[in-house]
């Protein structure tokens, strides 16, 4: 996943996800929309994910790349 990319929730998104590396709950985002990649901050365990249409840092591993 990188800038630009078009994403969007995945349907195995989870609490414990959010909860992994303190970020933002799923439950702010809407799963029928596609969200654009502002930027992602990679850790040793996961990587972080900020959107152009929302505030907020997110897991990566709870969306699905739309191509």
């Amino acid at each position: 996943m990188k800038k630009g990319d078009r994403v969007k929730l995945s349907k195995n998104a989870s609490d414990d996800a959010d909860r992994w590396g303190n970020n933002h709950s799923h439950k702010l985002l809407s799963p029928k929309k596609i969200y654009t990649v502002l930027e992602t901050e990679v850790h040793s365990w996961h990587t972080k994910v900020r959107l152009n249409e929302i505030e907020g840092v997110f897991n990566s591993v709870i969306f699905d790349i739309v191509e």
